[in-house]
């Protein structure tokens, strides 16, 4: 648990830093969400980010339950606060998380809980 709310903070940490790379370096080569693949989700992030003079991000309410299906994966599902420069909002989000070969948590899901 420890690790993965870790990587959480880090993912948070990387946004918040504007250093695109290093954000998108947390999500899964398999990942999709909001109906795009991960080449698309790197392409909208890049477009969206590189206009930001800076990103604020705050979560609560963390909720991380193991995914029966498939090993090594979870859910983590939480309230999340974002502000930027141009835009502002609270949402549910929910991250489907799962641990590589080198043991580093991607996401591979990013979307609104069910």
């Amino acid at each position: 648990r420890e690790r993965i709310i870790a990587a959480i903070d880090q993912w948070i940490a990387d946004w918040e830093s504007l250093d695109t790379a290093a954000y998108l370096a947390h999500y899964a080569d398999d990942f999709e969400g909001r109906g795009m693949n991960r080449d698309q989700w790197s392409a909208y992030k890049n477009r969206v980010n590189s206009s930001k003079k800076f990103i604020d991000v705050e979560i609560s309410d963390l909720t991380i339950l193991g995914y029966p299906a498939e090993s090594d994966m979870v859910i983590a599902t939480f309230s999340q606060r974002y502000t930027s420069d141009n835009f502002k909002t609270t949402s549910a989000k929910q991250l489907y998380l799962q641990k590589d070969p080198a043991g580093q948590w991607r996401i591979r899901h990013e979307g609104l809980p069910d």
